[in-house]
């Protein structure tokens, strides 16, 4: 049995993750999580509920006619989201999961839990990018084909960049950067620097 779980995106068609999951030729199902605590702390907007849950209608139909069912599941936060998902694995015999990525801090904290709780069940988690012209959490130095390493106990290249994290990187890294000032410094080739990133950009 293959899992769909439905995120943010919560349509059928141009979804990515549905067309994997079906693509295996095995049974699939789907699933949605309500983190109404989780929701809050984000401080998600009244209207935006109220959407989600008009949109889950329209999305347990849709998926109704592709013999998918849809469990809309409800849980506290994030957190409680990985045991529930251990035990919807155990329950229906579901040996893959496919998504599409977040990428917001909170979210990426999630999947690398669940990715990790996971992995000691044998069931795979795809996490896939949707619509990316290059894959995302790649920083490439075109002068020395490297990436940049950031700093930090949770995150490394394959979880991505958010504001305030600490990079690391030689000098001639910046060799091309755009520098805010309008003055661009004398850097010294032996000199490594540490930057600190204060916006992403999609």
């Amino acid at each position: 049995m293959k899992l769909v779980w439905f995120r943010r995106d919560l349509r059928i068609a141009d979804n990515l993750a549905l067309l994997q999951a079906c693509e295996s030729g095995e049974p699939v199902m789907a699933v949605y999580y309500e983190t109404p605590e989780q929701w809050r702390s984000h401080h998600l907007a009244y209207i935006q509920a109220d959407l989600i849950c008009r949109r889950l209608k329209f999305l347990a139909d849709e998926l109704h006619q592709l013999n998918i069912p849809l469990l809309v599941k409800s849980v506290p936060t994030y957190t409680d989201i990985v045991q529930s998902l251990a035990i919807l694995c155990q329950q229906y015999e579901i040996t893959e999961i496919y998504c599409t990525q977040d990428y917001e801090f909170d979210e990426l904290r999630r999947d690398h839990a669940i990715a990790g709780a996971l992995s000691l069940t044998g069931v795979k988690f795809h996490a896939l990018d949707q619509k990316c012209i290059f894959a995302p959490f790649r920083l490439l130095n075109p002068v020395l084909d490297s990436v940049f390493v950031p700093q930090g106990l949770f995150f490394d290249e394959a979880y991505g960049f958010y504001p305030g994290q600490v990079l690391i990187g030689p000098a001639k890294v910046f060799s091309n950067v755009q520098w805010l000032s309008g003055v661009k410094p004398v850097l010294s080739r032996k000199c490594k620097f540490r930057v600190v990133v204060e916006e992403v950009r999609r």
